[in-house]
């Protein structure tokens, strides 16, 4: 028997509502280019230009950085020469030809074998592998190749290949054959912009026709100056906040996009005099603001908070890009004695009591409104780390696959924040998608003389609900290691709140009378938590994934109260 056709109609009317609160922050221009995207290739050309016809002579020349560009410690040139990859986790081995479709593979892993970035592990890659990977990928993906040919890793690719045929000796016919395949990729790319989704993509897009215009002696390659030039102005204005962070809110990409900033500043004297003003002062201001953000967020252990999006291992390590501003000549200007400090536009509270101890409170945007694909339901969630260690973590990304383990990172549950009567605080969906979204009301850290630190922020994540509930978060720092963090839900009605906390995967939680120990792998306490009133004390499983294709379970605490509104729900966390 079928479904009666009323819950056949709720249903469409529900998702063409989901459609429409995700649509309606697009900007004009995403519109305008995502329709094209959906016009089959036959029918539109999107102003392709597909290659160099029988010309013989690329014009090519070789790169000239100021200082030499970083490699990646990760890319072992043996694996290289065996057909051993790994990325994301996933490993795979080619025993005969290398297999670039590799369709048993998640699309992310897929990119990576498209990106190249292999080519450039610490101590260089030998020419005789790398151009025989090289000439592969040009025999088995000719123009328009899926996956391949994707703006995305397209754009990574001919930065990595200039920056391969600049770093190594070849022989000429193949620094022709190889030239050649970037020529006929940067004019693909030129007509293909990524203006449908911006944000990163757009940047990498940018950097790859910057990139392209100094390594060309030909006529094509002064027109991809000017454009990449006019974009990146514009994008440098719009992505980097004026605070230092990148607006999608995730510290991961945010190292992603300063590298990129990095390597431009690297070849900007390359730039011609011809082209006006040069973008190297811009460039050094961002990449300054960049790398104080980065310094500014970062925990004693040296990596960075697994805000949003964010896992290791994917980005160089923050030492290392700070190293690279350096050798630069960036300033970076940071005050590692400041007991608290904020980055407002990107909504980043810290507490800094010691060189070993730091919190890190979220209370931003969750991203660009036009992009928040890499957006979870993380405000007011915080991290925290005690004598050099991680105790309160956020849960990580473990892949952009969709599914059960997606849709949990991504969710409120999977954070170190307060969930009221079982909903998300943003209405997130598929794998990069947000419909209705929690917007701060409200956030400052301010201290005293005496060594108290305190932040206070809210925001109207919950706003949709009967009585119109808002979540306000206070959480205070007294001297000696003593935190106390307490949430009060206000509105109308009555309602559910449940106040999670995530512990590292090396502690767990026991009851001890009121308290809740927690324990490292030696059964030494590391911190003990005392609820502040009256609530349910909850132990509950998670996942950790610190790193794309890794998960680790977790301990997580939950504290929950309910009742008529306002309610509050809060814990001691003392050392």
């Amino acid at each position: 028997m079928g479904k009666p056709p009323e819950e056949d109609s709720e249903k469409v009317l529900k998702r063409l509502g989901l459609l429409l609160r995700t649509a309606r922050y697009l900007k004009a221009e995403q519109a305008m280019y995502l329709a094209k995207t959906r016009v089959p290739t036959g029918l539109l050309s999107l102003g392709l230009r597909t290659g160099l016809g029988d010309s013989a002579v690329t014009g090519w020349k070789m790169l000239k950085p100021r200082v030499p560009f970083p490699c990646y410690p990760w890319w072992i040139p043996e694996n290289l020469r065996s057909g051993r990859f790994d990325f994301i986790g996933r490993k795979k081995t080619f025993l005969d030809v290398l297999d670039w479709a590799s369709e048993d593979m998640p699309l992310l892993w897929r990119y990576n074998l498209h990106y190249f970035q292999f080519l450039l592990p610490d101590g260089g890659l030998d020419a005789d592998t790398g151009g025989k990977l090289i000439r592969e990928w040009v025999r088995h993906n000719p123009i328009r190749t899926p996956v391949a040919w994707d703006p995305f890793p397209l754009s990574l690719r001919v930065v990595n290949w200039a920056k391969y045929l600049s770093l190594t000796e070849h022989a000429p016919s193949f620094q022709e054959e190889a030239a050649r395949s970037l020529f006929q990729q940067i004019r693909y790319l030129e007509g293909n912009l990524e203006r449908h989704l911006l944000a990163n993509h757009l940047f990498k897009n940018i950097k790859a026709l910057l990139f392209a215009g100094v390594s060309f002696d030909r006529p094509e390659a002064a027109r991809w100056r000017e454009q990449g030039l006019g974009l990146l102005r514009r994008e440098l204005a719009e992505q980097i906040l004026p605070d230092g962070g990148h607006f999608e809110r995730s510290p991961m990409y945010h190292c992603m996009i300063f590298e990129d900033c990095l390597d431009l500043l690297n070849i900007a004297h390359c730039f011609p005099m011809s082209i006006g003003s040069s973008p190297e002062n811009e460039l050094r201001e961002v990449c300054g603001r960049m790398a104080g953000f980065l310094a500014g967020t970062l925990h004693p252990d040296g990596d960075i908070p697994l805000f949003n999006d964010s896992a290791f291992g994917i980005e160089l390590p923050p030492r290392r890009l700070l190293q690279y501003a350096s050798e630069l000549g960036v300033t970076v200007e940071t005050d590692r004695k400041r007991r608290h400090f904020s980055f407002p536009d990107t909504g980043y509270y810290i507490f800094s009591p010691g060189e070993d101890s730091r919190l890190i409170v979220d209370c931003g945007p969750i991203g660009p409104d036009y992009q928040p694909g890499h957006a979870h339901c993380d405000t007011l969630s915080y991290e925290l780390s005690l004598s050099g260690r991680r105790v309160v973590v956020d849960s990580g990304v473990y892949g952009y696959e969709p599914g059960d383990l997606r849709s949990y990172v991504r969710s409120t549950s999977a954070h170190n924040t307060v969930e009221v009567d079982g909903t998300e605080q943003s209405e997130i969906w598929k794998s990069h998608r947000v419909g209705r979204r929690a917007k701060p009301l409200s956030a400052r850290i301010e201290g005293n003389g005496a060594g108290a630190v305190s932040f206070a922020g809210s925001h109207d994540g919950y706003s949709f609900l009967p009585g119109k509930v808002i979540h306000e978060r206070t959480i205070r720092y007294e001297p000696q290691n003593n935190w106390m963090v307490l949430d009060r839900i206000l509105g109308k009605g009555n309602h559910g709140a449940r106040s999670r906390i995530h512990l590292h995967p090396d502690l767990r939680p026991v009851v001890d009378g009121e308290r809740v120990l927690i324990l490292d792998s030696s059964q030494r306490t590391v911190a003990e938590l005392t609820p502040v009133g009256t609530q349910e004390v909850l132990f509950e499983k998670g996942w950790y994934c610190p790193r794309f294709g890794l998960r680790k379970g977790k301990w997580v605490i939950a504290f929950e109260v309910e009742g008529e509104l306002p309610l509050e729900v809060g814990y001691w966390f003392r050392t």
